[in-house]
């Protein structure tokens, strides 16, 4: 049977409505990514309106996510 887990980085806001990243496991394992917002401490969205610097929080603090889901992301 397919197992469904979610997975957020441990240092990180956690929203209880949606999983950062879903690992489905006992068929070819497979992370789904969802649409990411960077977070600060109270779970509202960081960097106001600077798109650049949420951008850069998102791929900074999607890798650690990825690795908690024994996911593998590109290094270059």
């Amino acid at each position: 049977m397919v197992e469904i887990e979610g997975y957020a980085a441990p240092s990180e806001y956690d929203p209880p409505s949606y999983a950062q990243v879903t690992k489905v496991t006992r068929a070819q394992p497979i992370l789904f990514i969802a649409g990411q917002v960077a977070y600060d401490d109270t779970g509202g969205p960081a960097h106001g309106r600077d798109f650049a610097a949420q951008a850069r929080a998102v791929f900074r603090s999607s890798r650690p996510r990825s690795r908690r889901a024994e996911g593998r992301w590109p290094t270059s």
